[in-house]
């Protein structure tokens, strides 16, 4: 997992950026999905939490601008 310095190096927004954030971070958002659908008992494929959670991956790697020092988990909480 890369630190908001590490993050800074990309301008916010780019795809290089978003590539990265999504990379690094996909199995964490896919965590969240199966937590929710544990929690709501649901299949977390099935009724389509796995492709809000990377939805949600993508809004918030788009809009995240490491130059403000927040780490990408904390923002995109």
């Amino acid at each position: 997992m890369s630190t908001p310095n590490e993050y800074a190096a990309f301008p916010a927004g780019s795809d290089e950026l978003i590539e990265k954030i999504v990379a690094e971070n996909l199995g964490w958002a896919t965590s969240i999905a199966k937590a929710v659908a544990r929690a709501w008992n649901m299949d977390w494929q099935l009724d389509g939490l796995d492709g809000g959670a990377y939805e949600a991956l993508l809004f918030c790697a788009r809009r995240y601008d490491a130059t403000r020092g927040v780490p990408f988990r904390g923002y995109a909480r």
